[in-house]
């Protein structure tokens, strides 16, 4: 591909200017530039794609969103729809800033130049989070997307023996990936009293022998020049220490899968709008159903927008490119509303039931909050052998806690069972209503329609 030999001239202005050539940042381009839109990505790496190319393992979801492919599979596939539509790509070019007037700071090689463009779209993704402990600046202690990196694009074990830190499913697929590539993994440590991530990535790991120690934290790295040893301890519900559970494991190697934050810099330098949202990775643009941010010139999508899959990722990106496209009048609007339809479309009439188009559906869970009769749940009955997720609308205080046990009920609101929070989410998008995402024994799934806390004495939602 063009870009694979080297840097390509920068245009002078493009028309729009997108900010990361990851899978958000590149879905959006393909659809301008089928647009007829003049788009210039720009990406501080030498290599496009973002995360595709480290993900070996296969996607979830549906046919239309990468089900069964590889993610480097679906990048490459990406940056060849790019090269078709003539997406210009310019790679080791960092945005250092974003000023009035649709005004980029542009370097390369050491020399910055200023561009403009009508529009902007920031998607650069978001950076890994660090855990402090005695010894975490000792060599060998790394994130696991550094790790992932080293394994998946540069063909280099970044150690033998490895403790992953974090059970979400970040860590998890790190994890079996470096299992893969010939390393040993010594154990998961999980601060949580429940593995973090999907279960599907758990199972691989426990069935590779690979102990998964929740309940845990790494209270101290040791090692001459570079880590040798780490000592592990158990913690109490406030994950604090409890003395006398200390034991040490060999290691040469720690990755640290905590979680990830949005890339958000350059839409604090362009004075955007911004909500603090944990669940979602922290401080967070505000944005419309359209992914525009308070900023009509300025756009959003990816990871930037909230941590999610790069399925999710993708499908941002698209509905950004479309909308952006309408903004600039290069689609007509009823074109521009048929492309960006949802995965629902309602039908005529009061009482006649919606349609549901499962090519469409990510499992984002957007139509649970956007229901105003709260009606919408999502059933994932993949999750494991014994449970399946069950993600309903939520809008009391305060918001359940991740791990926590709850009673299940029906749809008249009787006990028939207990379950555990899985997730809970609340982002700009989801319009001030919650989405809990419940686990619950697949004999259930098609019965619980609401929750109660354990004690019973509060309803937290019904159906």
């Amino acid at each position: 591909m063009a870009w694979e030999s080297g840097v390509i001239p920068m245009r002078e202005n493009p028309q729009v200017a997108i900010v990361g050539a990851g899978p958000a940042g590149l879905s959006a381009a393909a659809v301008l530039a089928r647009c007829g839109a003049r788009v210039t990505a720009y990406d501080e790496n030498d290599r496009p794609g973002g995360q595709l190319f480290k993900q070996i393992h296969k996607f979830f979801g549906s046919g239309h969103h990468g089900a069964g492919v590889r993610g480097v599979e679906l990048g490459r596939q990406l940056l060849a729809e790019c090269e078709a539509a003539g997406v210009e790509i310019c790679l080791s070019h960092a945005v250092y800033g974003i000023f009035p007037g649709g005004r980029l700071g542009v370097t390369h090689a050491g020399h910055g130049r200023i561009i403009r463009a009508e529009k902007i779209l920031i998607a650069t993704g978001a950076t890994e989070k660090a855990l402090a402990f005695p010894g975490w600046d000792l060599p060998g202690v790394m994130g696991a997307g550094a790790a992932q990196t080293m394994v998946n694009l540069n063909r280099v074990l970044p150690g033998r023996r490895i403790i992953m830190v974090g059970s979400g499913n970040v860590g998890l697929v790190v994890g079996f990936q470096l299992l893969q590539a010939g390393a040993h993994l010594a154990a998961v440590v999980e601060a949580r009293s429940q593995i973090s991530g999907y279960a599907v990535h758990a199972n691989k790991l426990m069935r590779a022998g690979v102990p998964i120690l929740t309940g845990h934290t790494v209270l101290e790295a040791r090692g001459r020049d570079s880590v040798e040893e780490v000592t592990i301890g158990r913690v109490d519900e406030r994950y604090r220490p409890i003395p006398g559970t200390e034991r040490t494991i060999e290691t040469d190697t720690v990755c640290l899968a905590v979680g990830l934050t949005p890339s958000i810099e350059l839409l604090r330098m362009a004075n955007v709008g911004l909500t603090h949202l944990p669940p979602m990775g922290g401080y967070l643009p505000l944005y419309s159903g359209t992914l525009c941010t308070t900023n009509p010139d300025i756009y959003v999508a990816g990871d930037v927008a909230g941590i999610e899959e790069a399925s999710t990722a993708m499908e941002e990106g698209r509905l950004a490119g479309t909308a952006i496209a309408a903004a600039l009048g290069l689609l007509e609007e009823a074109e521009a509303g048929r492309q960006m339809e949802g995965a629902i479309t309602m039908a005529e009439g009061l009482s006649s039931l919606p349609c549901l188009n499962r090519g469409k559906c990510t499992a984002c869970g957007l139509c649970i909050p956007c229901c105003p009769g709260q009606a919408i749940f999502v059933i994932d009955d993949t999750y494991s052998g014994s449970e399946g997720l069950l993600s309903l609308p939520f809008e009391f205080t305060p918001l359940p806690i991740v791990g926590q046990s709850v009673i299940l009920t029906d749809r008249r609101g009787r006990p028939v069972g207990e379950g555990t929070i899985h997730r809970v989410l609340c982002p700009p998008a989801f319009r001030q209503t919650a989405v809990v995402t419940l686990r619950v024994p697949l004999a259930l799934l098609d019965t619980v329609r609401g929750f109660l806390p354990t004690s019973g004495k509060e309803v937290l939602h019904e159906g």
